[in-house]
């Protein structure tokens, strides 16, 4: 009969490393997370401000499109239906 590798013990050191993996890649992310989607740092430069609010503009603009070509492409996909 062969040895079976995968005896509680194991399983439990194996589930403790893992763990621990995962509570490192949560840290990670949270991590990533608040320098991608923290404020820009204020400046004491009139042009900055300036360029600052124009990212900021084009950003929204740029979403508000997309969102408007995902809603056209998915009204193709699913039209409407006319009903007489």
């Amino acid at each position: 009969m062969a040895q079976n590798k995968f005896d509680l013990d194991n399983l439990r050191l194996r589930q403790l490393e893992l763990e621990k993996k995962m509570q490192k890649k949560r840290e990670d992310i949270q991590q990533n997370f608040s320098t991608l989607f923290a404020p820009p740092p204020p400046s004491h430069n009139i042009i900055e401000n300036w360029m600052n609010k124009a990212q900021q503009t084009a950003a929204i603009v740029d979403g508000i499109l997309f969102g408007y070509k995902m809603f056209k492409g998915f009204r193709k996909i699913f039209p409407r239906s006319h009903k007489k």
